[in-house]
C-alpha cells in the first residue's frame, strides 16, 4: 500500500519533471523575513508593519503561483512558513497574516496546478486560523475536487492544521461535518484513511465543547460504516479492508482514553457498526481465504480487521452491558476466521448479531 507521504512526494516530483528551467523568483523589493516585533505583537499591527506584511505575503505567494522552478517553490513555502512556526507568533499576528494570505492562497489551492495547490495548502496549515482551515477542508469533497492528489493533500494536512486554532463550537462542528461528509463519498483508499485520521485529531482536540467532540466521534462511526458499505460492494477480497483496519485501530485507541460517561454514549452506536464487518467477512469468505492462502498484506489486513473488530466489540459490550457483556470465548471469531472454519465463524457471529440487534443497541 502506497503511503500518503510517498504518494504526495510522487506528485511533487511529477509536477516539475517537465517544468521550465527558468525560475520566477520574488522581486528584490519583497521582504525575506519579518521583524520579530511584528511576529510577537499583542497589539494591532501599525500601518508600516501591515504594509511590510502585505508585501511579504504578496511577493512569496506570487512565487508559488508563477514559478516553474522547484527550488524557488520550496524557498517560497519555507519563507512563508518560518514566521508562522516562530514560538513567539501571537494570535494577533496570525490573524493579520491570515487576512493577507488566505485570499491570495485560495485561487492557488482551487487551481488546476496540483503541485502549487499542495504547497499553498501546506502554507495554509501553518496560518492557523478558521479561514485557513476552511481553505483546506474545501478541497476534500469529490464533488468540488476531482484531483485525487489534492484531496489526499487536504486530508493529510487538516489534522495537523488544527494545532491551537481558536474555533467556536459552530466552526468546530462545521469542519467536522465537512470532513465526515467528504469521507462518506470518498472512494480512494488513501484519502479515506487520512480523513479518518483527521477526524481522530478533532476528537482529541483539547478544550473542545463536549457536544462538538461527541458529534466528531459519531461522525467517525458514520465514516466507518461508509467504509464498510464500500467494502461490502466488492465481490472479492478488496484493498479497502486495509483502511477499515486502520479506522478500527484509531477507534480502539480512542476508546481506551474515553471517560466512561462518553463510552456509554458512543458504545450503543459503535457496537452495531463493528458487527457489520463480520457479515462482510462472511460474504467475502472464499475470496479472502484464497488471498490468505497466497499471503500478502491484504490477507493480513482481513485477519487483523476481523480480530480488531471482535476485540473492540467485546470491550464496548462489557462497558455498555456490565452485567452480561462480552459473550463467548475470547477471540473466537478471529480464531475461526484464521482456521478457515466457516461453521464456527457463523455460530459465533450469530451470537453477536443477536446481541447488537437488541437493547441497548437497538
Amino acid at each position: 500500500m502506497t503511503t500518503p507521504k510517498a504518494f504526495l512526494l510522487g506528485c511533487v516530483a511529477a509536477a516539475f519533471v517537465a517544468g521550465s528551467p527558468f525560475a520566477v523568483a520574488a522581486p528584490q523589493s519583497t521582504p525575506t523575513v519579518l521583524d520579530r516585533t511584528t511576529i510577537a505583537t499583542t497589539s494591532p499591527l501599525t500601518a508600516d508593519q501591515a504594509k511590510t506584511l502585505d508585501a511579504f505575503v504578496e511577493g512569496w505567494t506570487n512565487v508559488i503561483a508563477s514559478t516553474s522552478n522547484a527550488k524557488d517553490l520550496a524557498d517560497a513555502r519555507r519563507t512563508l512558513i518560518e514566521p508562522l512556526r516562530d514560538p513567539s507568533a501571537t494570535a494577533v499576528f496570525r490573524r493579520a497574516f491570515s487576512g493577507a494570505s488566505v485570499s491570495r492562497l485560495e485561487p492557488i489551492v482551487n487551481g488546476k496546478d496540483t503541485q502549487r495547490a499542495i504547497v499553498a495548502m501546506q502554507v495554509a496549515r501553518f496560518v492557523g486560523t478558521p479561514e485557513s482551515l476552511e481553505l483546506i477542508v474545501g478541497r476534500l469533497s469529490t464533488e468540488k475536487e476531482s484531483d485525487v492528489a489534492k484531496r489526499l493533500s487536504a486530508a493529510s494536512t487538516i489534522g495537523f492544521a488544527l494545532g491551537e486554532v481558536d474555533l467556536t463550537a459552530v466552526q468546530f462542528d462545521t469542519l467536522t461535518r465537512a470532513i465526515a461528509a467528504a469521507a462518506e463519498k470518498e472512494r480512494e483508499a488513501l484519502v479515506l484513511l487520512q480523513e479518518v485520521r483527521a477526524l481522530a485529531e478533532f476528537v482529541k482536540r483539547p478544550k473542545a465543547p463536549a457536544a462538538s467532540t461527541e458529534q466528531a466521534r459519531t461522525s467517525q462511526v458514520k465514516v466507518l460504516r461508509s467504509l464498510m458499505a464500500q467494502l461490502a460492494t466488492a465481490n472479492g477480497a478488496d484493498a479497502m479492508v486495509q483502511v477499515v483496519n486502520q479506522a478500527l485501530i484509531t477507534l480502539r485507541d480512542q476508546w481506551t482514553n474515553l471517560p466512561q460517561a462518553d463510552q456509554m454514549k458512543l458504545g450503543p452506536v459503535l457496537a452495531p457498526a463493528l458487527a457489520e464487518l463480520f457479515a462482510i467477512g462472511a460474504k467475502q469468505w472464499d475470496a479472502a481465504h484464497d488471498v490468505d492462502a497466497r499471503g500478502g498484506p491484504r490477507a493480513q489486513s482481513y485477519s487483523d480487521a476481523i480480530a480488531a473488530a471482535e476485540v473492540l466489540l467485546r470491550i464496548v459490550d462489557k462497558t455498555v452491558r456490565p452485567s452480561g457483556g462480552g459473550i463467548g470465548a475470547e477471540k473466537a471469531i478471529a480464531k475461526a476466521w484464521d482456521a478457515n472454519d466457516r461453521k464456527a465463524f457463523d455460530d459465533e457471529v450469530a451470537k453477536w448479531t443477536k446481541v447488537v440487534a437488541a437493547a441497548p443497541y437497538r
